[in-house]
């Protein structure tokens, strides 16, 4: 798969799809559990959003209508409206104000991934969300749930190659979700054996190969029967190999020698054993780095990467944390989970957290918001990095020519201080690697010339 030098796989495949604009509900009332469906925006011109009876989305003609059961919301409360390709909310006459990342506006151009506050209810502006069509519905139930178009490629990706033997290597920052999408690649390969994860960073260096490949009896001191080893045993399955880069490198040799003959010789045994297995291997690391530093093999790398899949962050899917938190507290609390609530000042928090540890911090969270007593959760009660996070100030609007001045001078600056690299810009701006992608083509920025 190409890397960041070129489009991804990912990004020419969203490019080939007819998407929209849309409006992810993450919080109704301060509660992730009573909200909306996805709101897509396609075929709309104009949107409000108002203080209602019940909890839904009405359309009419090209006019949709969001009413929500919140007392802060004021009715009508606001409108977005669409004007030559661009989103403009406009406030209209809110009692309590209208609020675009944590800041009071009374009319501003949304930019892709704002969080928009009505009352106590949280929304997330996306310039695109998944669309499910024809073909693809079939998958749906097979697919974990997102709102998210960056992790919803990745998944059509693995869905679309998980019936054949070609090697995986999951990519994505700790927490991201790489084990989630191992399963789904072995749910949907059909193969009748077991998904066999392997944790790579807690192999013990002295019995790494006997722990791998197995052992025969008397091989070594205190071998006292055979051990088939774990690659036998994920036999006629899916391998995962979590935290492939700590693999020391002599292991990392017989381990391309067993993937190229598709044998495995035991430590101390002379006969090789056929395998079949499917391999499916998951880091946080630059394993093209590791190359370069002679840390990580090549031709392994060549071998285990015959599809590349990227997992996006966190906060590169914001629309996604509303539903996560639903979840997660359902999982946490069962049906107790719907007396817990968020108040305004501790969404504003969760939702300007960068979220270094990703889904697995979101977790930790929850995990000490369900022990404590008490139904709503207020900032006081978040942890001291979460209690202190805020919205940058800094929002770059590209209506006008000002705006785009300091969005090209952020964009240049980022590009620079990361060498050309979109995914780590797109981190950093909280924003989707393909929406950087559109503003250097739009500002005829050429990537390699940071790079360089």
């Amino acid at each position: 798969m190409p890397n960041d030098t070129t489009a991804s796989f990912t990004e020419l495949a969203s490019a080939l799809k007819v998407r929209s604009a849309g409006l992810a509900a993450g919080f109704v009332c301060g509660s992730p559990i009573h909200g909306l469906p996805l709101l897509s925006l396609g075929g709309v011109d104009s949107v409000e959003i108002h203080r209602g009876k019940a909890t839904r989305a009405v359309r009419a003609g090209r006019l949709l209508t969001v009413e929500i059961m919140d007392r802060w919301a004021s009715s009508p409360h606001l409108r977005l409206a669409s004007q030559k390709g661009q989103w403009l909310l406009e406030d209209l006459g809110a009692k309590n104000g209208c609020f675009v990342n944590g800041s009071r506006v009374h009319g501003c151009e949304l930019m892709d991934s704002d969080v928009v506050e009505v009352g106590t209810s949280f929304f997330v502006f996306r310039e695109t969300v998944p669309s499910v069509a024809g073909e693809e519905a079939q998958f749906v139930s097979s697919m974990p749930a997102t709102n998210s178009t960056l992790l919803r490629d990745v998944y059509d990706e693995l869905m679309a190659i998980a019936p054949s033997a070609l090697p995986v290597l999951v990519t994505g920052q700790t927490g991201s979700g790489k084990e989630i999408a191992a399963g789904l690649v072995h749910h949907l390969s059909r193969r009748a054996g077991p998904l066999y994860p392997v944790n790579c960073a807690a192999i013990p260096a002295a019995v790494s190969e006997s722990f791998l490949f197995g052992h025969k009896k008397g091989a070594f001191s205190g071998a006292i029967s055979d051990h088939a080893g774990v690659i036998r045993a994920a036999d006629g399955g899916t391998l995962f190999l979590d935290e492939v880069a700590e693999l020391d490198l002599l292991v990392q040799a017989k381990l391309l020698r067993v993937l190229q003959e598709r044998t495995v010789t035991p430590v101390g045994g002379t006969r090789a054993v056929p395998v079949d297995v499917r391999v499916v291997s998951a880091t946080h690391a630059n394993l093209d780095l590791l190359v370069n530093q002679g840390r990580f093999r090549q031709d392994l790398l060549a071998r285990l990467s015959g599809h590349r899949a990227e997992l996006p962050s966190l906060c590169e899917r914001r629309e996604d944390i509303g539903l996560l938190v639903r979840e997660l507290l359902a999982r946490r609390l069962a049906e107790d989970a719907a007396r817990i609530t968020f108040d305004r000042d501790a969404l504003r928090a969760i939702y300007a957290y960068p979220w270094p540890n990703n889904v697995r911090e979101l977790d930790q969270l929850l995990h000490g918001c369900a022990v404590r007593n008490g139904s709503t959760i207020s900032r006081e009660r978040l942890p001291n990095a979460l209690r202190e996070a805020e919205f940058s100030q800094d929002r770059i609007s590209g209506i006008s020519e000002s705006g785009d001045a300091r969005l090209l001078e952020t964009l240049t600056s980022l590009l620079r201080k990361h060498h050309g690299n979109v995914s780590a810009v797109a981190r950093e701006m909280g924003k989707a690697r393909v929406q950087i992608r559109r503003w250097c083509t739009r500002f005829q920025l050429d990537l390699d010339a940071f790079r360089g």
